[in-house]
């Protein structure tokens, strides 16, 4: 069935089950807007879901308006299964981990330029310091940046490739010259390390034993420098706002690039996120990897310069 098609069916199926104006018009929106991120809702899974509940974060939506968008594709889901079109809806269990006890005023810190920059001056060892570079640079995700490995650094054409699990297009992020000189320090400390025989794992980033440095040790040492710095709360009751994570710098980086004049649908591409228009035709956004690269070094935010 055409999307188009779909969504007007849909629509009808409200309208006949006498929702009102106000909720089908709602439901409309929300649920033509994850279309045109997801042409193919029957192959959306929770890896997917996990995705676009992080787009629609960047955009500083409040929890209750994520309850709503979520409700109202969990009825377009119903309305499939009614329809034979799919056989689950995977809304369900997603929407019940994630948005259930989500306080409608709790956003999570963006932190500042000079928050950034005071933590980068803190931090004496080059892991920690390459990392932290690679976050704020790149928005990378943190399980994203544990699966790197030394091949995936490539210096002569200032790229970062990540591999997708599940897509068949790997993502990428560019290397400017702040990140550049800072990668070719560890990757020089890394290689030290492998000629006196420490380095026992075949991933980028290491610790001075050789192995791969916990998913938990890296954000364990950005909020003891943040906390000394006063942007992060160590009380578990604390609101998120003032708390301190590596999911944070991909507030950061939007924040920064968008500020700085970037178009919307390049930061959308460095985030790992799918672009796409006229869906109702099929056919995706072309992307110039080369413009967003010259756009990107023209935006990316200076974190050295003190």
């Amino acid at each position: 069935m055409v999307i188009v098609e779909l969504l007007q069916n849909f629509e009808r199926d409200l309208t006949i089950r006498r929702r009102a104006k106000r909720t089908i018009q709602g439901y409309s929106q929300n649920v033509k807007a994850f279309l045109e991120y997801f042409p193919e809702p029957g192959e959306v899974d929770t890896e997917e879901l996990e995705e676009y509940l992080e787009y629609l974060m960047l955009r500083d939506l409040s929890g209750s308006t994520l309850k709503n968008i979520f409700s109202g594709l969990s009825s377009f889901y119903e309305f499939l299964i009614y329809k034979k079109i799919v056989d689950t809806n995977p809304i369900t269990g997603f929407r019940k981990r994630y948005l259930d006890n989500v306080e409608p005023s709790e956003r999570r810190q963006v932190p500042k330029l000079e928050n950034v920059r005071e933590l980068i001056k803190r931090l004496e060892l080059i892991l920690e310091l390459t990392i932290v570079m690679v976050f704020a640079k790149t928005g990378i995700r943190r399980e994203e940046l544990l699966l790197l490995k030394p091949e995936d650094i490539d210096l002569k054409n200032k790229i970062i490739i990540i591999e997708r699990k599940k897509r068949a297009k790997n993502i990428i992020r560019f290397i400017d010259l702040e990140l550049e000189f800072v990668l070719k320090e560890y990757l020089s400390w890394r290689e030290s390390r492998v000629e006196i025989g420490k380095c026992k794992s075949p991933y980028l980033f290491i610790t001075e034993h050789g192995g791969r440095i916990h998913k938990d040790d890296i954000n364990e040492f950005i909020q003891y420098h943040a906390e000394n710095i006063g942007f992060h709360d160590p009380d578990p009751d604390a609101p998120l706002e003032k708390k301190m994570s590596t999911h944070c710098f991909r507030g950061f980086v939007t924040t920064y690039l968008r500020r700085k004049g970037m178009k919307g649908e390049h930061i959308q591409t460095l985030l790992g996120h799918t672009i796409k228009k006229e869906v109702w035709s099929g056919f995706y956004l072309d992307i110039d990897m080369e413009l967003v690269k010259e756009e990107y070094f023209r935006c990316s935010p200076p974190l050295l310069v003190y």
